[in-house]
């Protein structure tokens, strides 16, 4: 990863593979992360963070190649989304019916084809994985992922999930979440901001499946009030 402003990957002094695992020795960064953004920063802190997400962004957008995209990647992603909802005993039947339901009708929305901003990207850019480092300014990004498309589109879904959303903040008391909800509009105004019209269809798919692609994975009751509320939203927005 090479740095962008002050986004840095965090580094990995030894790294050791054997048959069941993989040990990374990594250094401490004492910073914040995940749901204390919201409850440890200040407001110079939120000028900071917007100009270096624009700037990370930017230089992202700067360096991507515009390519065609075929829909089937995505209706394909959608159709794994399906399988992992199906096999996630902890929805009962009616939020089964609904997830797949509005599944279906994402999928029916998806192009034959889109242009699309291939580029470098984190993969899953929230704020469980930066962590700031207020005394040296920097962001520290780890846990990167592997994506089934490689655009910066990923990386501003991701964030979006935090800024619009809420998902690093949803289990916090309702002060924080407010609090969080007015930072996260404030940050993303001028992120959205970057993304071309000509993307603008690409981009709600790849927004609306972000948030789907939790599912197979929600096994707790907050979580799952979570993307039950936020898909309940996005639907009455199709």
């Amino acid at each position: 990863f090479v740095p962008i402003g002050s986004f840095k990957s965090a580094l990995i002094h030894k790294k050791r593979i054997t048959k069941k695992n993989i040990d990374i020795l990594m250094p401490f960064y004492d910073g914040i992360s995940g749901s204390n953004f919201t409850k440890k920063i200040t407001l110079n802190d939120i000028d900071f963070l917007s100009n270096e997400f624009i700037n990370y962004f930017k230089f992202l957008i700067e360096e991507s190649v515009e390519k065609n995209l075929e829909g089937s990647v995505l209706i394909n992603k959608c159709k794994k989304v399906n399988i992992g909802i199906c096999e996630n005993n902890f929805f009962h039947s009616n939020e089964k019916k609904f997830l797949k339901k509005t599944l279906k009708n994402l999928m029916n929305s998806i192009e034959k084809n889109y242009l699309c901003p291939y580029s470098k990207c984190h993969g899953d850019l929230t704020f469980s994985n930066i962590i700031y480092d207020k005394h040296n300014k920097d962001l520290i990004l780890i846990d990167f992922l592997e994506t089934y498309i490689s655009s910066y589109l990923l990386d501003i879904a991701k964030i979006k999930q935090d800024l619009i959303y809420g998902w690093s903040f949803r289990r916090e008391p309702r002060t924080v979440k407010m609090k969080a909800f007015i930072m996260g509009k404030y940050l993303y105004e001028n992120i959205n901001y970057l993304i071309k019209g000509k993307y603008r269809n690409l981009f709600t798919i790849i927004d609306r499946l972000n948030i789907f692609r939790i599912a197979p994975y929600i096994s707790d009751d907050c979580s799952k009030e979570w993307l039950m509320e936020n898909l309940k939203l996005l639907n009455r927005e199709v």
